[in-house]
């Protein structure tokens, strides 16, 4: 077999000789290495190319990453690792490529810009997408544009007629390597009793059940302008019956987690559990005659508790419904069952509501159920109850209303009560706007990751004893695993993941198959993954930046500020150090006198208003104040002698005051007498006056006698 060698110029150099191994390993994740060892020594150097045909006939190019030269006694022994021809790719950079709305095709011609590769075969099925290359190499790229379509990488080679270059390199992005048809499926059994072959089971990443999220909604600010992040993501909940998620029942039985019993309810058995349907289809009433008065949509101002129809039973054979059989259900026997419906009447109404199974057991099959209570308004009633171990149906029915009684809302369910969770996970496509196609690509992934990641290895011919003929398999070959080891047995669809070919021997090929169906970047993918999750929370991220560069000049001052004041600020930290005792003693001080100013604080709190009065007094009547000030200032000086008088006279006023206080009820009669005669000495003062003029007009004197007075009036003469 020839292994030709070329430099990294695709110029022809010797090629190696003596080669006594030559392993090729390659796998579906894009694995590419081929080991040689040679005995002598070679000229072959890091970075050369060496080119040889695989037992499929394929042409494959790899590069020497660790040529290694030893001595086993008088021979040199040369091993050369290389890796796959399209690592060469890792040397270019991209700096910045954009696609939009582009095919996979069309992203791959971009990454390809500037090199020696060219496209070869791309199933993109013109599936459009967005997607950036920003500072990464172009294999990076390549494996980006692999992870976003879900496809896987190979590469092909072509030389000239004469072998002497490789002329054409391509990459080429298909959904998946190897045979995928159907028609003569290998088949692959491993049982207790295999021997030789490795079987590796990894069950940790099982999920049971899968949340699906799409691409993120576009945020807005308060003016409904977009601000170029994304908020939450779209789910699939409004068209799934208000769940985000798929979930598969029979993998939670056999790989759900512990947990505590919880109990679920199926889907309605009733078809016509809420009257909506025509003539209450499923439904028989009695009297039959009331059956269309029975079913109302509005009574006076009572109207149904959901849909737009609802039953009235009662008394009234007229008007009313005074019982209500349900159809026969079909149902399992030992089985739990949850019936409930809605009920409206006032507080003491009631029915009977039993369940008939078609069992004959003494001395009845009936299940008597509790009746509903009513206080008013629609009020949810609840029965669990298990049916007979032989019981294949059962009729629910609603009779002898006590009065007038509306019933809504009809249902019965499977109820299941377990202990096993679900393993839960999350699928997401940061691309998909579409909810039925998110709906259905975490379906299929739900299929792919709902079962344990098993693989099984072993070489050719230890498959071949085991039964299963892998001769002429090709990597990434489909075929059917059976593993007998599980309870149930586990049955998937597996695919050949690695071949490890002895080019110099077939018969030692160790075969890798499994149900590990990976991509060229499945650890890219979770890394995409998490970005997906960052660009989720750039909205906010988004205005924490906006909010940055608003402030970033704000805070430079402050930093400035800072820088500024850093010397006193220090200075005052030291002062803080300094009196931190003394303070730390004013802080105990505080806190012993707190309840204290505490009470003072609650005594100022209740006489605040009446203080507030007061001070309100002060400042209104401050002006008057202010006066009455001045005055007493201006006449301070006549009012200290008055007060110096006062204090030399006090003796002497008070013995006349004494004088006064002693003679006080003698001239107090004086005072009387005066004012009684005061008309007589009236009168006398004016016969005085009138005798005085009368004297003065004559010249003799005039006597006046009065009893035995007489008095003689007249001048006298000098």
């Amino acid at each position: 077999m020839r292994f030709a060698c070329f430099d990294r110029w695709n110029e022809p150099k010797p090629d190696p000789t003596g080669v006594t191994e030559a392993k090729w390993t390659s796998g579906v994740d894009g694995t590419r290495s081929l080991e040689l060892t040679c005995v002598g020594e070679t000229n072959v150097g890091k970075g050369d190319r060496i080119v040889f045909t695989d037992p499929r006939g394929h042409l494959q190019e790899t590069i020497v990453v660790s040529p290694e030269h030893r001595r086993e006694d008088t021979r040199i022994i040369t091993s050369l690792v290389c890796k796959g021809g399209i690592q060469e790719l890792d040397d270019t950079f991209i700096e910045d490529k954009r696609n939009r709305s582009a095919t996979a095709t069309q992203c791959l011609r971009k990454a390809l810009e500037g090199t020696r590769w060219t496209i070869g075969m791309v199933d993109d099925a013109d599936t459009l997408a967005d997607l950036g290359f920003y500072h990464i190499s172009a294999l990076e790229a390549v494996e980006s544009i692999a992870a976003k379509y879900g496809l896987e990488i190979t590469s092909g080679y072509l030389m000239d007629p004469q072998h002497q270059r490789i002329t054409d390199r391509a990459v080429n992005l298909v959904k998946a390597q190897g045979d995928q048809s159907n028609e003569g499926l290998r088949r692959f059994e491993y049982g207790h009793d295999l021997k030789g072959v490795t079987r590796t089971v990894d069950a940790t990443g099982v999920k049971t059940r899968l949340y699906g999220y799409g691409k993120g909604l576009p945020t807005t600010d308060e003016n409904g302008e977009q601000t170029g992040g994304y908020g939450r993501r779209i789910d699939f909940s409004d068209i799934n019956d208000g769940k985000p998620y798929v979930e598969d029942p029979e993998a939670t039985k056999l790989w759900g987690l512990p947990g505590p019993a919880e109990t679920s309810v199926g889907t309605n058995m009733l078809k016509g559990g809420g009257f909506e349907r025509t003539y209450g289809d499923g439904w028989l009433f009695s009297p039959a005659a009331a059956f269309l008065d029975a079913l109302v949509k509005k009574d006076g101002d009572i109207t149904p508790c959901e849909g737009k129809v609802m039953l009235r039973m009662g008394t009234d054979t007229n008007t009313c419904a005074t019982s209500a059989i349900y159809d026969p259900v079909t149902v399992k026997g030992g089985t739990q069952y949850q019936l409930t419906m809605k009920t409206r009447a006032t507080a003491g109404v009631t029915a009977k509501v039993r369940i008939t199974q078609d069992v004959t057991v003494y001395p009845s099959s009936d299940i008597t159920l509790t009746s509903p209570v009513n206080t008013g308004g629609w009020v949810k009633s609840t029965w669990r109850f298990t049916t007979h171990a032989k019981c294949t149906t059962i009729r629910i029915r609603i009779e002898n209303p006590t009065g007038l009684m509306y019933v809504d809302d009809v249902t019965l369910g499977l109820a299941a009560t377990t202990t096993i969770h679900p393993a839960e996970g999350i699928y997401e496509n940061g691309d998909c706007e579409d909810k039925q196609q998110l709906l259905e690509e975490t379906k299929a992934e739900l299929e792919r990751r709902c079962v344990p990641t098993v693989s099984y290895e072993a070489d050719i011919l230890t498959f071949a004893r085991s039964g299963t003929d892998l001769q002429g398999v090709g990597l990434g070959d489909r075929v059917l695993l059976v593993d007998t080891t599980f309870t149930p047995d586990l049955r998937l669809a597996g695919r050949v993941l690695q071949l490890e070919e002895d080019l110099l021997d077939p018969a030692l090929t160790t075969v890798t198959i499994g149900n590990i169906i990976e991509r060229f970047t499945t650890s890219n993918r979770s890394a995409e993954q998490r970005l997906e999750r960052v660009v989720a929370e750039s909205a906010a991220w988004n205005t924490s930046s906006q909010q940055i560069s608003q402030n970033a000049g704000k805070w430079d001052q402050v930093a400035q500020t800072v820088v500024d004041n850093a010397t006193q600020w220090n200075q005052t930290a030291t002062t803080v150090n300094t009196n931190a005792d003394n303070w730390n003693t004013t802080s105990e001080t505080v806190s012993s006198k707190q309840s204290d100013w505490n009470t003072a604080a609650s005594t100022v709190s209740q006489h605040s208003d009446e203080w507030n009065t007061a001070a309100t007094a002060i400042a209104e009547g401050k002006p008057e104040w202010d006066a009455a000030t001045d005055k007493v200032t201006k006449n301070s000086g006549t009012w200290n002698e008055a007060g110096q008088l006062v204090q030399a006279n006090k003796d002497a006023w008070t013995g006349a005051a004494l004088t006064v206080s002693q003679h006080q009820a003698a001239w107090d009669q004086a005072s009387t007498d005066v004012t009684l005669g005061k008309a007589d000495w009236d009168e006398a003062y004016v016969t005085a006056v009138n005798l005085t003029q009368s004297i003065q007009q004559t010249a003799e004197a005039t006597t006046l006698t009065h009893g035995d007075l007489a008095i003689t009036l007249g001048d006298k003469s000098v």
